[in-house]
């Protein structure tokens, strides 16, 4: 940046992943000025993940909450950005779960029972029913409205846009080079009304939101070339493998709790291709294109974290998606940016204020 030239904008965003990114659009929408720094994503979890939008998860098939107005908003958003950049990104697939014991067929029998579930869940598939190249001796099911965004695809392309438009601030944010002044904050040659933090599992460190209750997990995936096509739904064995262009697959994903880094490990490649042995019978030959690993910002009670510090009303938090930002995203940027621009209350469940009584730290 250059010093002999002071910046002034409304919002300096923290972070380009998909939160940072589509919060950014929302305040553009909205008529604000805003900046994005972010280091190229070198501790974002958004370009190392898969994109799933899943909505029914884990052994008890239990919808996402608020899944009537996320769904929507997500098909909207992301349909409305291919226009925008001419690409391709939300491929909508059918998810083909597989049943590992008969508590997971009792689970989906009950759940086929409540009406909010017909739309989502699809009737039990018996081991003849099956793909024959599928895992499934106890059978599975299909998952409807399911399917995934191609976020690096996404995020490529829209840094290209931040950058072309003179928005994107191309460096790490040091937090302790940030000065609070009256009405407003400074950031070297930056004076910002407000900085929103969007910068993933680095907040935990952060010294004005690191006592909110992350739980960071690192996950990896691989990107898999066949030698000869597999089904084009996604399968769900616990792990997973999602159809890209031709003959390549998504396969993940790792689940790291203690080793919270960026770096792929053979461990996890390992693991990984162990499990596509439980996915796909005798698996073709294929070879490695890609392994990435990132850390997913998740949180404590699964919930994102948004709003504003406590006593330094210029800083504020959108952060904590977790695995689900794909589905959750498009419609708490719309809420987030309500919010800073026309003062409209933030969804409980997200607000920080949930968490007031708890420890802050609020010098510097």
């Amino acid at each position: 940046m250059d010093s002999q030239h002071p910046i002034s904008t409304d919002t300096l965003i923290i972070g380009q992943g998909l939160a940072g990114s589509l919060l950014a659009l929302e305040l553009e929408h909205h008529g604000i000025n805003y900046l994005i720094a972010d280091d190229g994503w070198k501790s974002s979890s958004s370009t190392a993940a898969a994109g799933l939008i899943n909505p029914v998860t884990g052994r008890r098939l239990v919808k996402s909450r608020g899944l009537e107005r996320l769904l929507p908003a997500a098909t909207a958003g992301y349909t409305s950005l291919e226009k925008q950049l001419k690409l391709k990104l939300l491929h909508q697939r059918p998810m083909v779960r597989l049943l590992r014991n008969r508590d997971d067929k009792a689970q989906l029998e009950k759940r086929l029972l409540e009406p909010d579930y017909r739309s989502l869940l699809g009737d039990y598939l018996s081991a003849e029913e099956m793909d024959p190249r599928l895992v499934a001796p106890l059978g599975g099911f299909e998952q409807f409205q399911a399917g995934f965004v191609d976020l690096p695809l996404l995020l490529t392309k829209l840094r290209q846009r931040f950058s072309t438009s003179h928005r994107l601030i191309d460096e790490r944010i040091e937090t302790d080079a940030i000065r609070l002044e009256q009405g407003g904050v400074r950031y070297r040659e930056i004076k910002a009304q407000r900085i929103v933090f969007c910068d993933g599992y680095k907040a935990k460190d952060n010294p004005w939101f690191g006592h909110l209750p992350f739980q960071p997990d690192k996950g990896e995936i691989l990107m898999l070339e066949f030698d000869r096509p597999l089904p084009k739904q996604i399968i769900n064995g616990g792990e997973w493998l999602i159809p890209l262009d031709g003959d390549r697959y998504r396969l993940g994903s790792t689940h790291e709790h203690e080793q919270l880094d960026e770096q792929t490990t053979t461990d996890a490649q390992e693991k990984l291709l162990s499990a596509l042995g439980k996915l796909i019978k005798s698996p073709p030959d294929f070879r490695i294109i890609e392994h990435r690993a990132g850390v997913r910002p998740a949180t404590r009670g699964t919930q994102p974290f948004l709003g504003r510090h406590p006593d330094h009303h210029q800083l504020h938090i959108f952060n904590g998606f977790g695995a689900k930002g794909s589905l959750m995203i498009p419609w708490y940027a719309q809420r987030f940016a309500d919010h800073l621009v026309n003062g409209e209350p933030l969804p409980k469940e997200a607000d920080i204020r949930r968490f007031e009584n708890e420890t802050t730290t609020t010098d510097q």
